[in-house]
């Protein structure tokens, strides 16, 4: 049986049926598809996010803008895309926008200012805008982007914490002031005082010298006036000295002194103050320091006055002199009184700073004790504190570098 090729009009075998175009059709539109789903997607990424976002060309023209920058703008983005700046604004906004797109494009950097901006109601924002270029696949230019974050609201916070900081400084200013004019109207008084109390002084001290001419009664009578006078002087002695400290007006006579001695003789002159009361010195051998002898003394003296004032009768003071671990010569006046608060710490150092207690005892000084003592040894280079817990009593110490070395 002979075989035979069936064919066409023209003579020629018809060939099988292709099915590559149709597949070919199929993947172009699928991709298609997903292009559009994918371009869709971004679209509504953009259009959710609160800046405002736009794209330009090279052209200064708008490719592109989401939707807050067209509810800003009341534009809508139809009718933005297609437009340049001069086509959507008014004249010197336009002119300060393109501007800023010469920079950026010219340059190829990004740009980044703050701007008011008027929006479509009429009300002005304050924007911080980003201005950046961007390029194909293959490196060209084709413009640039901008993103502009609304900061009105930031803004007008740090405006009042500026004006709150402005008026804190003006009030912190005329504190200062009136600081100073109360130190000045405080120095003058003290001083006027202290004339009229020394001959109050003298004539106590001249009739105490006249014993036949007193009655036992007036005798202890005359004692304690001339006692609480005394007492009146070294307050007002103490309220200028400290003046003269915060001033830089104390000149100090610093020559090597042993603090062992030089503490030992602080102790003796309080005498009866510390008669009847449990005080003891421990110390051993001789600690050399470079200080003004007057005003050390003037410390410890203070200190264990201090200490005596605060321990019930029946508590005891110690009296420590020694050295640190890195030399320096060490005091310590330990006590066994009620103890401070960790709170107060700090301020008791501080003019007029004294703890909350018991009446009777907040009322027995000026506050000035140990303000006196903080300026006085810190003028020697050296530094003072306090370890103290409620109920467990305190111990008072400073410190002054260890430059002396003996006669």
């Amino acid at each position: 049986m002979t075989s035979s090729k069936v064919k066409n009009e023209r003579g020629t075998a018809p060939s099988a049926p292709r099915s590559g175009g149709a597949e070919q059709a199929r993947s172009v539109s699928e991709h298609s598809d997903e292009f559009i789903r994918r371009r869709s997607e971004l679209r509504a990424v953009i259009d959710a996010i609160p800046d405002l976002i736009s794209v330009k060309d090279r052209e200064g023209v708008y490719r592109l803008c989401n939707e807050s920058f067209s509810e800003y703008f009341g534009i809508t983005p139809r009718l933005v895309v297609g437009k340049t700046d001069a086509e959507l604004f008014e004249e010197e906004e336009a002119y300060r926008r393109s501007e800023h797109d010469h920079a950026v494009l010219d340059r190829e950097e990004t740009l980044r200012n703050e701007s008011w901006e008027k929006s479509a109601d009429g009300q002005r924002g304050l924007f911080d805008t980003f201005e950046a270029p961007f390029y194909s696949f293959e490196g060209q230019l084709l413009g640039l982007i901008e993103v502009s974050r609304d900061i009105t609201e930031r803004h007008r916070m740090e405006e009042e914490l500026r004006q709150a900081h402005d008026q804190r400084n003006a009030q912190y200013e005329q504190l200062k002031e009136l600081e100073v004019l109360k130190d000045s109207l405080t120095h003058m008084l003290v001083h006027d005082m202290r004339t009229p109390l020394t001959g109050i002084i003298t004539s106590l001290q001249l009739l105490q010298m006249d014993v036949g001419a007193l009655g036992e009664d007036s005798e202890e009578d005359m004692t304690r006036a001339l006692r609480s006078a005394t007492l009146l002087a070294q307050m007002i002695n103490g309220v200028l000295d400290v003046n003269k400290m915060e001033a830089g007006e104390m000149k100090l006579n610093i020559r090597p002194n042993d603090l062992v001695k030089a503490s030992r003789a602080a102790l003796d002159s309080l005498g009866a103050v510390t008669t009847d009361r449990d005080v003891a010195v421990e110390a051993e051998g001789e600690v050399w320091t470079d200080c003004d002898e007057t005003l050390l003394k003037r410390v410890v003296t203070n200190l264990v006055a201090n200490a005596l004032r605060f321990t019930p009768a029946d508590g005891s003071v110690r009296f420590g002199v020694g050295r640190s671990e890195d030399g320096s010569a060490r005091v310590e006046v330990r006590d066994t009184g009620e103890g401070i608060p960790a709170e107060y710490h700090e301020r008791i150092f501080e003019k007029f700073g004294q703890v909350a207690g018991t009446e009777d005892q907040v009322n027995r000084s000026t506050g000035l004790g140990l303000t006196f003592c903080k300026l006085a040894v810190e003028a020697h280079g050296g530094r003072i504190g306090v370890a103290s817990q409620v109920d467990e009593g305190s111990t008072f110490w400073f410190e002054l570098p260890a430059q002396g070395t003996g006669p």
